[in-house]
């Protein structure tokens, strides 16, 4: 039953999840693993090897789940489109990119922007970069621990992260107050 493509093909297409107990096989059969992947995007980490290398599947299944960056090949954690469509979706994700990419400022622009933590998982270079740690903080300064040392000692840098701090504060006071207006 594990092998025979019609009763897998039925089961995945009620559970995607159920490819985790096909055979072999069945897991690197194309059909049943884009099946699998339209009802559950995240049963990507159960397919063959070979079909974890297909760029279709991976843009399939990082579009419904971006935490299925982790369990693509190591080539496409190198292509820029496959690892930018899962940074729009979560930026943290960026954990799993290649170093090539982890090192490009665009790549690490795009993450910081949906999470400013995702500045922990960027190339020592571009921690030690103002306008990234800067952008990083915008709504938290929490993501500053991540910035380089030299960043992290530079006062004044710190002074700005503190005024960005305080402005964000402000606005926000201001907001709160004019939503209590009207109560």
């Amino acid at each position: 039953m594990r092998d025979n493509k019609q009763i897998v093909l039925a089961s995945v297409a009620v559970d995607g999840f159920a490819l985790r107990y096909a055979s072999g096989r069945m897991k690197g059969d194309r059909d049943v693993v884009s099946l699998a992947l339209k009802t559950d995007a995240s049963v990507l980490r159960f397919a063959s090897d070979a079909l974890k290398d297909d760029k279709e599947l991976a843009m399939m299944a990082v579009a419904g789940f971006a935490n299925a960056l982790r369990c693509v090949s190591g080539r496409l954690k190198d292509d820029m489109e496959l690892v930018l469509l899962a940074l729009s979706k979560r930026g943290s994700v960026l954990e799993f990119a290649s170093c090539a990419l982890k090192n490009n400022r665009e790549v690490v622009m795009c993450a910081v922007l949906q999470s400013g933590s995702a500045l922990g998982f960027a190339s020592d270079k571009l921690k030690n970069d103002k306008f990234l740690v800067t952008l990083a903080c915008r709504r938290f300064s929490m993501p500053v621990c991540f910035a380089s040392r030299a960043l992290q000692e530079d006062p004044l840098f710190l002074l700005a992260m503190r005024v960005v701090s305080v402005w964000r504060r402000f606005r926000w006071s201001r907001l709160v107050k004019r939503a209590f207006r009207f109560v």
